[in-house]
C-alpha cells in the first residue's frame, strides 16, 4: 500500500477498549461480593462509571 498511497496511513494511538454492559459480567473479575465491592470505594466507583453509558445505549 506504500507504493501507491502518497498520503500516510493513520494509525490508532491505542487499542480500543471493551466496555461491559452487564454489572454481573464485571463482578465475577473483581472476585468479591457484591457486599465486599459496595464497600470499597474505589471498585465500587469503577462499576458505577459504566451506568451512565449504559443508560444511554
Amino acid at each position: 500500500m506504500g507504493k501507491y498511497y502518497i498520503e500516510k496511513v493513520r494509525q490508532r494511538g491505542s487499542s480500543p477498549r471493551l466496555q461491559v454492559y452487564n454489572n454481573a459480567l464485571l463482578s465475577v473479575q473483581y472476585g468479591q461480593s457484591f457486599e465486599q465491592t459496595r464497600t470499597d470505594s474505589e471498585e465500587w466507583g469503577h462499576i458505577v462509571e459504566i451506568w451512565p453509558l449504559v443508560l444511554t445505549w
